[in-house]
């Protein structure tokens, strides 16, 4: 695989717990949450659209510019 990982690191990863609690807040129905990021410091946001009505829509409050150290 051309990004360094082999079919060993992918398959040992367990995604187990994380579906355990992204099924919760689904089922919370909840809008989505922020997860800390497994490859950098800082948070990643998961939206579930699957818990709005039709009309719903996302508003942009805040956003920070992110230093991708480039």
């Amino acid at each position: 695989m051309g990004l360094g990982a082999n079919a060993e690191v992918i398959t040992e990863i367990d995604f187990g717990p994380c579906q355990v609690i992204g099924g919760a807040v689904a089922w919370l129905e909840y809008d989505g949450m922020f997860v800390p990021s497994a490859r950098h410091t800082g948070f990643n946001l998961v939206i579930f659209p699957a818990n709005q009505s039709n009309d719903y829509s996302f508003e942009v409050i805040d956003e920070e510019l992110i230093d991708k150290g480039r």
